[in-house]
């Protein structure tokens, strides 16, 4: 019985050692994904005037239009 108790009581030792650095991977998970999304959102804000200037430069533009913005004058020499 003595022994199966020992055996009992290693196996809890190794399971709380699992348990504890899974909880440490788990939390520099974590602090790793904020670092992320805070670094993603700071991209997306910094993108959002270039999405804006693109977006002015084609309010001006008929959808489905022949006449487009983009010059075909190489095009014209065949």
């Amino acid at each position: 019985m003595r022994k199966k108790q020992q055996e009992f009581e290693n196996i809890r030792q190794q399971n709380l050692k699992l348990i504890t650095e899974l909880m440490n991977e788990k939390n520099t998970l974590q602090e790793e994904n904020k670092k992320l999304s805070e670094q993603l959102q700071q991209k997306t804000e910094n993108d959002q005037p270039h999405q804006a200037a693109d977006l002015e430069s084609e309010e001006d533009v008929i959808p489905d239009s022949p006449i487009t913005t983009f010059s075909f004058s190489g095009t014209n020499w065949l």
